[in-house]
């Protein structure tokens, strides 16, 4: 039996159960991506945007989780 591990974004470890799950994903995720944003063209006009707007200091992050209310 294999030992389950929870994920921490702050450690940079995965879960095992999204390991797992990641496994038996049957489609290609890119492709949901693009379908979703309503084709290619949307998709990317989308990124460059968010890519653009994208100052770093607002810019959301993993350490954000962590930081104290005085910090953001």
């Amino acid at each position: 039996m294999q030992t389950r591990v929870l994920g921490s974004i702050k450690n940079k470890i995965t879960a095992t159960d999204l390991i797992e799950e990641r496994k038996n994903c049957d489609f290609d995720q890119e492709k949901l991506r693009v379908i979703l944003h309503g084709g290619e063209l949307s998709y990317k006009l989308y990124k460059d945007v968010i890519d653009e707007m994208a100052v770093p200091e607002l810019k959301n992050h993993y350490g954000f989780m962590e930081m104290d209310p005085n910090e953001k």
